[in-house]
């Protein structure tokens, strides 16, 4: 700014009427008849308005020939920063905020990259289009009144907002298509893929293993319940053979006591000798009967 207002008092003192001489400002006069032209030092004057007031400045700086082309998207990946680099750097002229980050390069941490294209998709432009206007300066100044004045202003207006609007579609549509090729995102893409499909298998591998536990378990506690009932079988045929076995024995010595009383009977009713006899047979047939279960 102290440059323009610098430059600004050098060029007033130059071309201001009060400074030329009787025969320089003739020739002045002469020429702007001729050519219908305004005063050098009016022209100078609105140089310096213009330069001075940002709004008005923005719209001098946006009247430049500029290169709205952005790639296709279709580019190889290995040309990707040559090709991209250079139109997000012509197009930050126009970023309200300073300073604007760069592409950088393929060895980028990741962290600058996010931060890149976050500043990109939030990207506020002072690019001025008011060099398009329907209705110039000098249409508005001379309208017939205060109505049509406004009614002019307002198509500017609209025309601006829609220019405005496919500004921001133009970069929204360079950052997406960035996004889209950039080689640093698509292996971020790759590693949080692989990262999630090995979380997944984890998962997977898990749930098969507490399924194979259940039915581990399951299988102990099916094998455990017919060993149970095997046992228990087996003590109840145990017990049944026992019960079966000592009524087997009961019989054996009942019949076995039956002949005894029988052959003491039979004994009895001879003479003395035949009884001593008598006993030394049961004597004899009880130690024969020792093996016999009571």
């Amino acid at each position: 700014r102290r440059q323009i207002k610098k430059a600004y008092q050098k060029m007033i003192l130059i071309h201001h009427p009060d400074k030329l001489s009787a025969e320089e400002r003739k020739k002045a006069e002469q020429q702007q008849l001729d050519n219908k032209e305004e005063p050098m030092f009016l022209k100078v004057q609105r140089a310096f308005d213009t330069l001075s007031d940002p709004n008005k400045r923005r719209g001098y700086d946006s009247q430049f020939a500029f290169d709205d082309a952005i790639p296709s998207g279709n580019e190889p990946a290995s040309d990707f920063f040559e090709v991209y680099g250079p139109v997000f750097e012509r197009n930050e002229r126009f970023s309200v905020k300073k300073p604007v980050p760069r592409l950088g390069v393929d060895e980028t941490p990741m962290k600058q990259v996010t931060k890149f294209y976050q500043f990109w998709n939030r990207f506020e432009s002072w690019r001025d289009f008011s060099k398009f206007d329907e209705f110039k300066d000098g249409d508005i100044e001379n309208a017939r009144d205060r109505m049509e004045k406004r009614w002019m202003m307002r198509q500017n207006e609209i025309q601006n907002s829609k220019r405005k609007k496919k500004e921001y579609e133009r970069i929204r549509t360079l950052v997406e298509r960035a996004m889209a090729s950039d080689p640093r995102i698509a292996r971020e893409k790759e590693a949080e893929r692989l990262e999630k499909e090995r979380k997944k298998r984890e998962r997977q591998e898990k749930r098969e293993a507490e399924e194979r536990a259940r039915r581990e378990a399951e299988e102990a506690l099916r094998r455990e319940e017919e060993e149970r009932i095997r046992v228990e079988k087996e003590k109840a045929n145990l017990e049944r053979a026992e019960r079966q076995q000592t009524k087997k024995n009961f019989k054996r010595q009942f019949r076995f006591l039956k002949r005894c009383c029988e052959a003491a009977t039979a004994l009895v009713g001879e003479e003395p000798e035949g009884l001593a006899l008598g006993l030394i047979v049961l004597q004899d047939w009880f130690n024969a009967a020792e093996d016999v279960e009571p």
